[in-house]
């Protein structure tokens, strides 16, 4: 029995399937047919495999995030979220440069798993002066309900290595194992596909359950922001006022059965004041009146930062709710003491696995 992994999904036109049409074995036979549709539902199964982390830095100073001098320092950026089902790779992908010229004097980018220490070190090679992108793969743990996933840069002993803009997505699968998958969904083989014989309708409505079953348990990414970790008074979000500061707007949209979102954030205080915070108002939250969910901002701030994360499962902090199958938003509000400031550092918001 084989569960096929093509390399491509192939549209069936659906006047193959009219009525008094011969039915076809598909596939490799020269006509659509059967195997099509089955091989077709293994590709989504192997391939859907939406973004958890898109991140774009802003250029500060002399450039965007640099490399500590030849060894690494603390975490450069750090993102919180909960591991995707069904995989067990990420593919990381980073747009970088690197000023030196010398041979040998490449810069190095390490992505590390906070959970077991699971690490990948993506080179950028010396004379990388224009954006480059640079692919590194890394292993997880899908059963953690979230984890943090640690970027560093390392420079040569010449020469400054730069991170533009990463990437990361489960990386596809090449090969279906029998039975159900974590999310539920479960290959198809392809003896149930033949020539003369239609696929029964037990087949028919897996492939089209295994379809909704992916939409609803491999999520995508509202937002998936991390400054510059290492400069710690430097962020880009910032207040002073102890009023909440309105200081990003979120834009999402959710399909159907999605009525909460996910959420993680990384922030602190300054040390010398007396307080901090952050505040998520979604759209639905915000128009019902309902109580917004808040986060209070410790003076901790050093690498791995796991002193400085929040999210939703925390001791008093929940899920934020929305309206299912609709445009929304989520205002981020911080605030400082009123004499001393607090940062926002990092944010991610997914929407929540439809069960």
């Amino acid at each position: 029995m084989a569960r096929t992994v093509n390399g491509s999904f192939t549209p069936v036109p659906v006047s193959h399937w009219s009525t008094s049409r011969p039915v076809h074995e598909g596939s490799d036979s020269g006509q659509y047919g059967e195997l099509d549709i089955i091989e077709n539902n293994n590709f989504l199964l192997a391939h859907y495999n939406p973004p958890i982390v898109r991140c774009t830095f802003r250029p500060e100073g002399s450039g965007y995030l640099a490399g500590a001098a030849t060894s690494y320092g603390g975490a450069n950026c750090v993102w919180r979220r909960r591991p995707a089902p069904d995989f067990a790779q990420y593919t990381i992908k980073i747009v970088a440069t690197n000023t030196a010229t010398a041979a040998g004097h490449a810069g190095t980018v390490k992505f590390e798993m906070d959970s077991d220490s699971a690490n990948v070190e993506i080179a950028v090679p010396e004379n990388t002066s224009d954006q480059t992108t640079f692919t590194g793969e890394l292993a997880y743990d899908n059963s953690e309900t979230l984890d943090n996933i640690e970027m560093y840069i390392k420079n040569a002993a010449t020469g400054v290595c730069r991170v533009w803009s990463v990437h990361i997505a489960p990386k596809p699968l090449t090969a279906l194992a029998a039975g159900l998958m974590e999310s539920g969904a479960a290959p198809m083989d392809s003896i149930a596909g033949v020539q003369d014989a239609p696929l029964t309708v037990y087949h028919r409505e897996l492939a089209a359950r295994n379809c909704e079953t992916l939409r609803k348990a491999r999520v995508g990414t509202c937002v998936s922001y991390a400054d510059d970790f290492t400069r710690a008074t430097a962020g880009q979000f910032e207040a002073t006022s102890a009023t909440y500061q309105l200081v990003a707007v979120v834009p999402f949209r959710t399909l159907p059965g999605e009525v909460s979102l996910e959420w993680a954030l990384f922030g602190h205080r300054d040390a010398s004041g007396s307080g901090g915070g952050v505040k998520l108002v979604s759209s639905l939250a915000e128009a019902e009146g309902t109580t917004p969910t808040e986060v209070t901002l410790g003076t901790a701030w050093s690498s791995p930062y796991n002193g400085s994360d929040h999210d939703y499962t925390n001791v008093g902090e929940t899920t934020l709710a929305v309206a299912e199958a609709t445009a929304g938003h989520v205002k981020v509000y911080l605030k400082g003491d009123g004499t001393y400031k607090a940062w926002l550092m990092g944010l991610a918001i997914w929407p929540k696995a439809v069960t």
